[in-house]
């Protein structure tokens, strides 16, 4: 999270959450890595446990209250702008999608750190829309969202996980609203009390 999104002492959570996410992967969107630390997401159905790569795991549980360790994701109900400007700018080496996590979870205002997750659901990019059939341009963009979405689905049926189509309808928000393990506002509002602002100096 960022720095100015931390509070001084975060409360620790129980049970599955849903959080949002971005991976990097390569063109046949085989693997799944972190897309800023590069670690390996597990795609064959599992679990994805955390490691701190800074202290040995008998320093402290993973994640450390004291620590940046663990498994990172937004809450599903705030969608940050790096998240929604991929959604809508097609990239083939990148996946963008929500994951369950449990086990020891550190809980702050933008998103959470988890012990254990994994994918359950993968959005597919809103593709621009074709201004003319015989366009030879969006024959290329045609051809490569085919390619895109066809190997998205084989992603999905390995990680036991579904697609969330952006290009029909409003299914991501409707997805989102129908997950019980969704955070809702009022409750992080509950969990995590903002911090008071301290009075200005005349």
């Amino acid at each position: 999270m960022p720095e100015g999104n931390r509070i001084s002492n975060p409360p620790l959570i129980a049970g599955t959450i849903l959080g949002v996410r971005i991976w990097r992967t390569d063109m046949g969107l085989c693997s799944l890595r972190s897309s800023s630390t590069g670690a390996r997401w597990q795609t064959h159905g599992g679990a994805t446990a955390a490691v701190c790569v800074r202290h040995d795991n008998r320093y402290h549980r993973v994640p450390g209250k004291e620590c940046t360790c663990g498994l990172y994701a937004h809450h599903a109900y705030r969608f940050p702008p790096q998240i929604l400007r991929r959604l809508h700018r097609p990239d083939p080496r990148t996946v963008v999608g929500f994951v369950e996590a449990w086990g020891r979870i550190e809980l702050h205002l933008e998103g959470f750190r988890a012990e254990f997750a994994r994918p359950v659901a993968f959005i597919n990019f809103t593709w621009p829309k074709p201004k003319e059939d015989e366009d030879p341009r969006w024959y290329g963009t045609r051809k490569r969202r085919c390619a895109y979405e066809y190997r998205l689905i084989e992603l999905a049926e390995r990680c036991g996980a579904e697609v969330i189509d952006c290009n029909k309808g409003d299914k991501l928000g409707a997805w989102i609203h129908d997950d019980p393990r969704a955070l809702r506002r009022e409750t992080l509002a509950r969990l995590i009390p903002r911090r008071r602002r301290s009075p200005r100096r005349s």
